[in-house]
């Protein structure tokens, strides 16, 4: 028995498992839990076989664990310290008909291009190969087909707000991490058979394989761009050296390849929610002193070019309801939250404002606006946008920085008399503890004045006696 660095032949757990009548030697069931990884092997009866670890799916490989004469066993081998390593079963002359493996891949705070590296055997779900990371972290994948974001997954709340969502083998993928992840990723499962998927023409992104030993075939005006150290490593295809100078991915990277021959124009998409936990502040939306909850009440992003009058802001994406339970308050982003911008608005400067309404009012905005329902907005604000790749899609980041509360709101004046207008009001105030906020007025949701000045909010908000006139009147609050 030959040990090899980073692979401990000591701590070898096994257990002998019900007969099974295999015709080949197989893995199942493989496992990652306390440093040590497990599996079950499968065997022809009557033969003698050895579990085998190495450091690639090809080797050099090293015996283990040794059985004579049984059919199945789960077999556990203990702290590993290489960042991949794969496993099989050799005997009789042959070898099992499947790899499996564990890669570790560390992660860092903020942006992280990777890939699934391995098949789980069930269906490579979000929820399950990627378990266990702290609150707010997001996946974004890109759609080949539309050339645009098509997916944004977050963790919201303790889960994951997508759970049919599948990761597989071979397709990269961004997840941002808050600053608390420190981890590394913990990848288990088996070396997939099927081939890396081709690249289409325009921007796609792969993942690097265990088996992957190059990029895909290139063609004249091919790139590979490599996410490192917060920025792009790009290697232009030569057709003379093909890829020898581009950098190699590790197992489990992701990167971009774009197919330059018939590519066509990708559109910018930024990730709808007001849910920001690893921002400063998490903005939430208010009936009065409640906080808006489920399908009652709906929400929808309006945007335009930098200048644009907030009378012509033009509805994106669909409107979309509101969570219940913890998460009231916050726009229910589990669908259609990847909200793709027309492009006139890559590359520059947007206006951006979120509006809600009772949904009772009417499907839309201005349906509720016109039936005389409940009807809020927010503040009006700014969002520079990028082509929709290489670079990630435009995250809202900025909504819960100090000073801003841009996607803060409250709704509805408590009107305390029924009699001869103008009548008094009561308006709640709410958002960041210690902020200046402008309370303004309108009666058309396009020109507003100033009522009043908030120099400092103080941390459970404030109500304001207002005289209404006679006419309707429009309020919202607005930070510098």
């Amino acid at each position: 028995m030959n040990a090899r660095p980073g692979i401990a032949l000591t701590g070898i757990v096994f257990a002998l498992l019900s007969q099974a009548n295999a015709q080949t030697l197989h893995l199942a069931n493989v496992s990652f839990s306390g440093g040590c990884v497990s599996f079950d092997v499968s065997a022809p009866a009557g033969i003698s076989w050895s579990a085998q670890a190495g450091p690639t799916p090809a080797g050099p490989w090293s015996d283990f664990a040794s059985f004579t004469g049984v059919a199945r066993a789960r077999v556990s081998l203990c702290s590993l310290t290489a960042p991949e390593t794969y496993f099989r079963a050799q005997g009789n002359g042959s070898v099992s008909d499947n790899i499996a493996g564990v890669v570790q891949i560390p992660l860092a705070a903020g942006y992280n291009l990777l890939a699934n590296p391995l098949d789980d055997g069930r269906g490579n779900l979000l929820t399950n190969i990627l378990s266990g990371l702290p609150e707010g972290t997001l996946v974004e994948e890109f759609d080949t087909a539309s050339q645009t974001w098509a997916a944004v997954s977050q963790v919201e709340l303790g889960t994951w707000n997508t759970t049919n969502r599948a990761l597989p083998p071979g397709r990269g993928f961004w997840l941002a991490a808050p600053t608390t992840a420190t981890n590394a990723l913990v990848f288990t499962g088996f070396v997939p058979a099927a081939p890396a998927p081709t690249p289409v023409p325009g921007w796609n992104q792969l993942g690097w394989m265990p088996s992957s030993d190059q990029f895909p075939a290139g063609q004249g005006g091919d790139q590979v761009l490599l996410y490192r150290s917060g920025g792009y490593v790009t290697t232009d295809f030569d057709p003379a050296q093909g890829w020898s100078n581009a950098p190699m991915p590790a197992t489990g990277e992701g990167f971009w390849y774009f197919r330059a021959q018939g590519a066509p124009t990708s559109a910018p998409c930024l990730y709808f929610n007001n849910y920001v936990p690893f921002a400063n502040t998490t903005p939430r939306l208010f009936y009065e002193a409640s906080p808006l909850a489920g399908a009652a009440w709906r929400a929808q992003l309006y945007g335009g070019v930098a200048g644009v009058s907030p009378a012509n802001l033009q509805p994106l994406g669909v409107p979309l309801p509101m969570l219940t339970g913890p998460g009231v308050g916050y726009v229910d982003a589990s669908s259609n939250a990847c909200v793709t911008l027309p492009n006139s608005f890559s590359g520059g400067e947007v206006e951006l404002q979120l509006r809600f309404w009772e949904a009772a009012a009417g499907e839309t905005y201005e349906q509720a606006v016109a039936a005389g329902g409940e009807v809020g907005q927010t503040t009006v604000f700014s969002l520079t946008t990028v082509p929709a790749a290489p670079a990630p899609p435009g995250l809202l980041t900025g909504i819960g920085d100090p000073g801003s509360n841009a996607l803060s709101a409250w709704l509805k004046l408590s009107v305390d008399g029924l009699g001869d207008l103008p009548a008094t009001g009561t308006l709640a105030v709410g958002g960041q503890a210690g902020a200046a906020y402008t309370v303004q007025q309108s009666a058309d949701l396009v020109h507003w004045t100033n009522v009043v000045s908030i120099p400092s909010l103080p941390p459970a908000g404030t109500n304001l006696s207002l005289d209404l006139p006679a006419t309707p009147r429009f309020f919202r609050a607005t930070s510098p």
